[in-house]
């Protein structure tokens, strides 16, 4: 399985890959064989098939034993947890990928030479996992290991391009009233303001979630000052703005809404309004809870040209749902 996810997309493998998670799912014996090395590359190799039901039960089957077995989990190497946290992450849902998804969080919480034998882009893929089991203490002790590094090692930081500077503030403004989680995403957005190259490379994508992140935490200057240079690139990049999804525009002028005094921040909001003006798709796409919100985070700017035409729109898609319900 390890060998044939290397070519995960080729049908030949695909297939191959599922008739044996299906030995791993529906048969004992070889799940019960495997040692922590073999389960950790099996997680792997099963997650790159993550939508397919036999490879999900497969990975709940062998979660069950990362659950149920603390010798195979203190057996797992740091590069192994780091594997079987994000695939297990797939399937947060499952009631046994979260049970062992805590084994292991309990392993870095234990384990201090785990974290910090850990890079950034592990640091960065346990953080992401672990937002996922966001409801539990013992993922908030995980967190609150991972995100001590990132507040005191600078070279750690510098480690991380965009998508995982994205991916740590994500998981990070889970918690953000944890101090330990507030100061990691402070020193987060201090790189996001200082580093033009990595704010030009961040996709849509990207600026959304870190906006949101970054509003999580808008009493602090730093984090202002990373949210406002992400709201000139959102203002002065049209492409950019034209590719953001539904879900990122309402995240993004939720997020605006909260700097609304920062004068990128209505430019920004500005560059969006366009979009729900211009794109009758988008406005197709807004469910009635996301147009409620977007006409709220709006509703900041007072008269602003833009955004209060934007608002009516949104109250003409809002009014259009109600009679449409009636």
């Amino acid at each position: 399985m390890h060998a044939l996810a290397k070519w995960d997309k080729n049908d030949v493998f695909h297939k191959a890959g599922l008739a044996l998670s299906a030995r791993l799912a529906y048969e004992e014996r070889p799940g019960l064989l495997l040692d922590a090395q073999r389960v950790a590359q099996c997680l792997d190799a099963l997650a790159r098939w993550d939508r397919e039901p036999v490879c999900r039960a497969a990975g709940e089957r062998l979660a069950r034993r990362i659950a149920a077995e603390p010798q195979l989990c203190d057996a797992l190497n740091r590069h192994e947890v780091v594997a079987c946290l994000g695939a297990l992450a797939r399937w947060h849902e499952a009631s046994a990928c979260a049970e062992a998804g805590m084994r292991l969080a309990r392993r870095i919480v234990d384990d201090k030479g785990l974290v910090d034998g850990l890079n950034g882009h592990a640091v960065a893929q346990c953080l992401n996992a672990l937002g996922k089991w966001d409801s539990t203490s013992m993922g908030l002790d995980a967190v609150k290991q991972l995100a001590a590094r990132l507040a005191t090692d600078e070279a750690l930081v510098r480690q991380l391009n965009g998508a995982r500077v994205a991916n740590c503030l994500s998981a990070l403004a889970r918690w953000c009233d944890d101090d330990v989680c507030r100061t990691a995403g402070i020193r987060l957005a201090r790189r996001i303001a200082e580093d033009g190259p990595l704010r030009h490379h961040l996709n849509g994508r990207h600026v959304a979630v870190c906006l949101g992140a970054l509003a999580s935490w808008n009493d602090d200057d730093m984090c202002r000052k990373g949210a406002v240079q992400l709201a000139r690139r959102l203002a002065s990049d049209m492409s950019l703005c034209d590719r953001l999804t539904v879900k990122h525009i309402v995240n993004c002028l939720q997020a605006l809404g909260k700097l609304s005094n920062e004068s990128a921040c209505l430019a920004g909001a500005i560059k969006i309004s366009q979009r729900v003006l211009t794109d009758p798709t988008l406005c197709d796409d807004l469910h009635q809870d996301q147009v409620a919100r977007c006409a709220a985070a709006l509703e900041v700017w007072g008269s602003e040209a833009l955004p209060a035409r934007a608002r009516m729109r949104l109250g003409q898609l809002m009014q259009a749902g109600t009679d449409f319900r009636s």
